[in-house]
C-alpha cells in the first residue's frame, strides 16, 4: 500500500525481435513527429535542428528528405533499415508533394503548408501507412513473384495491398 507497483525494465539491444522492430518503428514515429511539430512551428530550419541535422540547411530536398529518413531509421538491423527509411522518405515526400504549391524546390513551404492542413497526425500516419505497406508486401512479394512471374497482376496485387494498408491506418 501507498508504493507504485515496478515494472521490469524494457530491452533496448539485442534479440531483434519484434519488442525490438516495434521500439524501432515507435521511436521513428515519436522521432518524424517531433520533428513535424517544429517545423510547423518553425519552419524546416527548425525541424533540421530539432532532429541534430542543422549541416542540412540549404541542401536540395531530396538529399534533405534522404539524409532525414537515414538519421530515423538508424541502428536498425538492415532489412529493418530499409523498411523504415523507404517508409519514411515515402511520408516526407508524399506530404511535402501534397503541400507543395509551385514544385518540391522550396521543402520547407511545402512542408508547413501540408503540416497546417493536415497535421503532424498526417505526417505520422503516411509513415505508418507505408511502413505497413512495406512489411506486408515483402511478406508477400515471393509468393506473388512466383505464382504471376511478375506480370501485370503483380502490380495490380501491390496496389491492392498499399490501399489496404492506407485504409487501416486510417482507421
Amino acid at each position: 500500500p501507498g508504493s507504485a507497483p515496478t515494472r521490469a525494465p524494457c530491452r533496448r539491444s539485442g534479440g531483434g525481435g519484434r519488442a525490438t522492430t516495434q521500439g524501432r518503428v515507435g521511436r521513428a514515429a515519436s522521432e518524424l513527429g517531433g520533428f513535424g511539430a517544429a517545423v510547423r512551428e518553425g519552419g524546416l530550419d527548425a525541424g533540421l535542428h530539432a532532429l541534430g541535422l542543422d549541416d542540412l540547411k540549404g541542401r536540395p530536398p531530396a538529399e534533405v528528405i534522404d539524409r532525414i529518413a537515414d538519421h530515423l531509421a538508424e541502428g536498425a538491423d538492415p532489412t529493418q533499415y530499409d523498411l523504415l527509411a523507404d517508409a519514411l522518405k515515402a511520408a516526407i515526400l508524399e506530404a511535402a508533394t501534397l503541400g507543395a504549391q509551385g514544385g518540391l524546390k522550396d521543402l520547407d513551404s511545402a512542408l508547413r503548408g501540408f503540416l497546417e492542413r493536415q497535421g503532424v497526425e498526417g505526417l505520422v500516419q503516411f509513415y505508418l501507412s507505408n511502413y505497413v505497406y512495406g512489411r506486408v508486401w515483402m511478406a508477400v512479394e515471393n509468393h506473388v513473384e512466383m505464382k504471376t512471374a511478375g506480370g501485370p497482376s503483380s502490380r495490380a496485387m501491390s496496389i491492392a495491398v498499399g490501399n489496404a494498408c492506407r485504409s487501416h491506418v486510417a482507421d
